[in-house]
Parts: structure tokens; C-alpha cells; sequence
């Protein structure tokens, strides 16, 4: 065991200019924090939903990920949502889990 490699970017990658995973006050203070950095990161697939109630993400067993939503009074799928990502590139919801009051209401991520 010992220290984790220093990640190979690649060119196309946007990265903090301090310490890896650091950002600089410059770099806060400019609001070039705020694009986000990426190292070794690509987008391969998106499921674009009616919000996340919390920011922590979603939890995944087998080939499905379980995300809380922003239950909005004005949203056509209120809960929890569950995601077929099993094809990374097209995630799909696969069904809404709202029929208790912890599914509409789950105050927590659904870790």
C-alpha cells in the first residue's frame, strides 16, 4: 500500500492548477472554479430528470441506480427513481417508487 498515482490527464481534461483535487483562491476568487474541472472524465450517458433532492447522488445495486427527485408539487413523477443504466450510454427510468410516504418524502439519499 501507498499514496495513490498522480492522475494522467488527458488534453482535452480541464484541471485545478494547485494540488490535485485542490482548487486556488485565484482560482475561486476568479469564478473559473465554477466550469468545473475534469481529469480522466468523459460523459458517456445522462438521464435527465425532474431534479435531485439531494446532492449526494444516487445509489446503485446491479444495473440500476435509485435517485431521490426534487418532488415538486408541479412534477409529472414525484419519488424515486429508478434507473436502468445496464446500457451506460442510454439510462432510462424504469419505475417510480412514490407509493409510501419515505418514497415521496425520503429527506435522505437512498443509500
Amino acid at each position: 500500500m501507498g499514496p495513490v498515482p498522480k492522475a494522467q490527464c488527458g488534453p482535452s481534461d480541464r484541471t485545478e492548477s494547485g494540488l490535485q483535487g485542490q482548487t486556488t483562491l485565484r482560482e475561486r476568487a476568479s469564478g473559473d472554479s465554477e466550469l468545473g474541472y475534469k481529469c480522466n472524465l468523459e460523459l458517456v450517458g445522462q438521464f435527465r430528470g425532474e431534479g435531485a433532492f439531494s446532492q449526494d447522488g444516487p445509489s446503485y445495486f446491479d444495473h440500476c441506480a435509485y435517485m431521490a427527485t426534487e418532488n415538486n408539487p408541479q412534477q409529472a413523477h414525484p419519488g424515486i427513481v429508478v434507473i436502468d443504466v445496464s446500457d451506460p450510454t442510454n439510462p432510462r427510468a424504469t419505475a417510480y417508487l412514490a407509493d409510501t410516504p419515505a418514497g415521496l418524502n425520503p429527506h435522505e439519499p437512498t443509500r
